[in-house]
């Protein structure tokens, strides 16, 4: 129904990247270069799920994944750039303290 409306440079995948989210359909029309799902770590659904990761490297969106990345900035200046936590910082758990 919003055609051009819809695009975006970056995507906040639906429903932590579930089988049902991101269709083919839906990714040609937003037309996201960064795409970012915000899930836990080994969580119990398996979430994104193996379809929806492989559609989203089909389309070549760069997808980033909070359960392996931790907290994901993205800077939306002319060119955009994202910040990985956890490249930066050890997991909590990790730490001497």
């Amino acid at each position: 129904s919003y055609g051009d409306e819809l695009k975006s440079d970056v995507l906040i995948v639906g429903h932590h990247g579930s089988k049902s989210s991101s269709s083919n359909e839906w990714l040609m029309q937003v037309d996201p270069k960064i795409a970012v799902v915000s899930s836990g770590f080994n969580n119990r659904y398996h979430h994104p799920h193996v379809n929806v990761l492989s559609r989203f490297q089909q389309h070549s969106i760069s997808l980033y994944n909070t359960a392996d990345s931790g907290a994901v900035e993205i800077n939306l200046a002319e060119v955009l750039s994202v910040t990985q936590w956890r490249e930066k910082n050890a997991p909590i758990w990790r730490q001497n303290l």
